[in-house]
């Protein structure tokens, strides 16, 4: 009897566990409410995120490969062109900060040393093995699509991005977050041929001062 239980239940247990991150959705709309997606708002939204050049993030970078996953804290600063990405933890190999500008890319690797290469993409996967699209990255996270390569998309039913589909990346919206009157992503699982990337971001700041942060 047991095992017949099981096998009726445990099916619908992974179903709320996999859709259980919805519950505790900021963006979530109540019961009878129903919206669609509307292409003038969604422009609109575009548009206002673009403007967002300073920001930060804190929160949770997992990353799987065929040969390896693991998880790290994330840190990210973005100043312009110019960013500050820390991963700490086992993700991290104890500690990885990469540093870069337009034109020039550095990577500090906790018992390793420093690395410099002319873009971050190239320096990733030189040194961590990684295919990481950085530089679409700083576009993902913010719920757009990186600005010059083509893409399609899918909304949600509030106009901002439910899937986008750029560069043979597949990229999830599965939350989004309310800050200083800008929807932010909250949940991101972003997927290619060979890597699987999943951000949970836990705080977004607008207004970052990079002299308050530097000894983090």
């Amino acid at each position: 009897m047991l095992h017949n239980y099981l096998r009726h239940t445990l099916p619908f247990c992974w179903l709320f566990l996999l859709t259980g991150c919805s519950f505790f959705n900021a963006d979530k709309q109540p019961e009878g409410t129903i919206k669609t997606a509307n292409e003038k708002v969604w422009q609109q939204h575009q548009q206002k995120i673009a403007q967002l050049n300073i920001w930060q993030v804190s929160g949770k970078a997992g990353i799987k490969t065929a040969d390896d996953s693991g998880s790290a804290s994330l840190f990210w600063l973005q100043q312009f062109t110019s960013f500050d990405i820390r991963l700490s933890g086992p993700l991290g190999r104890g500690a990885t900060r990469i540093i870069g500008d337009t034109g020039q890319v550095t990577i500090d690797i906790a018992g390793q040393g420093r690395f410099t290469a002319s873009t971050a993409e190239e320096l990733v996967k030189q040194q961590l093995g990684w295919n990481l699209p950085v530089s679409h990255l700083t576009w993902w996270i913010k719920g757009l699509p990186a600005p010059d390569s083509p893409y399609t998309n899918v909304l949600n039913n509030d106009s901002r991005l439910e899937h986008l589909y750029q560069d043979n990346w597949s990229i999830e919206y599965k939350a989004y977050q309310e800050l200083q009157g800008y929807w932010l992503p909250q949940r991101i699982i972003a997927k290619s041929s060979d890597i699987q990337i999943i951000l949970v971001i836990k705080q977004w700041n607008l207004t970052p001062s990079r002299d308050a942060i530097a000894s983090k």
